[in-house]
C-alpha cells in the first residue's frame, strides 16, 4: 500500500508539471519549490545556534493558515527561544503569507516523496511538528515517526465518510498511528477515532473562533470603505461566484435606496471582474459602482473626506481585507454554496450580523452550529432568498439591530478557547 500511495505521488507530481506549462497556480507550485523548499531550509539551518529548538507548523493552503495563526502566535509565546518554520503546500497560502513575520521561515512543503520527507527531517532535527486540519502525508509521517519526532493534528476533523473507516481503510488507518496526539474540533471526530481504536485524542475546538476574534477586537483601519459606507445600511457579499452573484443582484434590485452594497468575490481575475461588471450593466444599470482600486484614485479626495454619494456599490478587486469589511455590514452574504461549498461564515458573524449562505454547507460543522444557533440562514433558490433578505431588511429598518446578529455574536463567543487548550495539552507533553 504505500508502494502505491507513493506511485501516486509521482503520478500527482508528473501532472503538476505537465499544468504547470499552462496554468499560473500550478507553475507556482513547481517553480516556487526550487527556491522556496529544501534550498532554503538548507539555508536557514545553516543560520540555527547548536541545541536551538525548531518547530514545524503545517497548513495545506491560506484557510488553514488562518485557522493556525492563533496556535502559531500563542506558540510563540509559549516557547519564545523557539524557531518556527511554517509550510504550505499550496501557492495560494505560500504567496499570501511568504512575508509572514510570525514563523522565522515560511517555505513550501515539498512533494512527499519518501526522499523528501528524508531530507527535510535530516537538514533540521525538528522538536515537534503540528500539520492543521486534514494534513495526512504518510511519507512524511512514516519518518518523523522513524526519528522520534512527536506530530500532532491541529483542529483536526473527521467524517464518517473519510476512507480511514471503511473496509478498505486499513492501512490509511495504520498511518494514523504516527500521530502522537488529535486535537479536534468536535464529538463526532473523537468518536470516529475511538471507534477505531485511537484513546490519544480530544475536542479542542475549532481555532478559527479564536482567529476571528482577534479580527473582532482589532480590526484594519479601512477609511476609504468606511467612508463609502458613511453610516448607510450596508449588505456585505462575500467570496461569492458567478452562481452566488446571479442571485444577488436580483436581491439588490429590491434594496431601499439608503442601502449600500460591498462585493468581495472570491477570485479577481481579469474574467470574474468583468463577469461583476456585467451583471450590474443588466440587473443595476441606474446605480453608479465603483472597483476599490478605482475608488481610492477617483472617488475620494486626497484628505479622505468624502466619496460620491451616488455610488451604491463597491467591489473589492484585491485580496486580504474582507476579514475587515464585514464589520461595515448589517447583513452578510457567505458565496461557495451553490459551488463547492460555502466559505468562512465566521468571519462575518464575530461582528454581530446575520450571515445568509448557499445550500452546500452540512459539510461544515461551523455553519451547521450557526444555523443552529440562528445566527444563519441557507437558501435554495432566488425566491428563498428574496424571503430571507425581505424579512431581514424589513427587520433592520424596524429595529437597527438584528436577533439573528446577536445570536451569531453569542455563537463565536460560546466557542472560544480553542487555542489555550491545546497550548496547555502540549506543554504537558514530554518533547524532549
Amino acid at each position: 500500500m504505500r508502494f502505491l500511495y507513493s506511485l501516486l505521488i509521482y503520478l500527482f507530481a508528473f501532472v503538476l508539471r505537465l499544468a504547470s506549462l499552462f496554468n499560473k497556480k500550478a507553475k507556482l507550485a513547481v517553480e516556487g519549490r526550487k527556491t522556496h523548499g529544501l534550498e532554503a531550509l538548507r539555508h536557514f539551518a545553516r543560520q540555527l545556534a547548536r541545541g536551538e529548538e525548531v518547530y514545524w507548523v503545517h497548513c495545506a493552503s491560506l484557510g488553514e493558515f488562518e485557522q493556525a495563526l492563533p496556535f502559531l502566535e500563542g506558540l510563540k509565546i509559549q516557547e519564545p527561544t523557539a524557531k518556527i518554520v511554517l509550510t504550505f503546500f499550496s501557492p495560494s497560502g505560500f504567496e499570501a503569507k511568504k512575508q509572514f513575520k510570525g514563523a522565522d521561515l515560511v517555505i513550501y512543503m515539498p512533494l512527499d516523496f519518501r526522499k523528501n520527507a528524508r531530507l527535510f527531517c535530516e537538514i533540521v532535527p525538528f522538536k515537534a511538528v503540528f500539520f492543521v486540519k486534514y494534513e495526512f502525508w504518510f511519507n512524511f509521517l512514516a519518518e518523523l515517526k522513524n526519528r522520534g519526532i512527536p506530530v500532532f493534528l491541529v483542529s483536526g476533523l473527521f467524517r464518517k465518510d473519510h476512507y480511514f473507516f471503511k473496509w478498505y481503510g486499513t492501512w490509511g488507518r495504520k498511518q494514523l498511528q504516527h500521530f502522537r496526539y488529535f486535537f479536534l474540533q468536535d464529538e463526532t471526530s473523537v468518536a470516529l477515532l475511538r471507534g477505531v481504536g485511537f484513546s490519544n485524542c480530544m475536542v479542542s475546538g475549532d481555532t478559527r473562533f479564536d482567529r476571528v476574534e482577534q479580527l473582532c477586537k482589532n480590526p484594519s483601519i479601512l477609511p476609504h470603505v468606511e467612508a463609502f459606507v458613511a453610516g448607510h445600511p450596508t449588505l456585505v457579499i462575500g467570496s461569492s461566484w458567478l452562481e452566488d452573484e446571479e442571485i444577488m443582484f436580483k436581491i439588490m434590485q429590491a434594496l431601499p435606496m439608503e442601502w449600500k452594497v460591498i462585493i468581495a468575490p472570491h477570485e479577481i481575475s481579469e474574467k470574474r471582474l468583468g463577469e461583476i461588471t456585467a451583471l450590474h450593466h443588466r440587473w443595476l444599470p441606474n446605480k453608479a459602482m465603483v472597483f476599490y482600486s478605482a475608488l481610492r484614485l477617483k472617488d475620494l479626495d486626497f484628505k479622505g473626506a468624502q466619496v460620491n454619494p451616488n455610488t451604491s456599490i463597491l467591489v473589492l478587486d484585491n485580496i486580504g481585507m474582507l476579514s475587515t469589511v464585514y464589520r461595515f455590514g448589517s447583513i452578510a452574504y457567505v458565496g461557495g454554496g451553490f459551488g463547492a461549498g460555502i466559505h468562512n461564515v465566521l468571519e462575518p458573524a464575530t461582528f454581530g450580523i446575520p450571515v445568509v449562505f448557499g445550500p452546500k454547507f452540512t459539510k461544515y460543522i461551523e455553519a451547521v452550529g450557526l444555523v443552529q444557533a440562528g445566527g444563519g440562514c441557507s437558501i435554495q433558490s432566488l425566491e428563498e432568498a428574496k424571503t430571507v433578505f425581505a424579512r431581514l431588511i424589513n427587520a433592520h429598518s424596524e429595529n437597527g439591530v438584528l436577533p439573528n446578529g446577536t445570536m451569531a455574536r453569542q455563537f463565536i463567543t460560546n466557542n472560544l478557547g480553542a487555542t489555550a487548550k491545546i497550548l496547555a495539552k502540549i506543554k504537558g507533553f514530554n518533547l524532549n
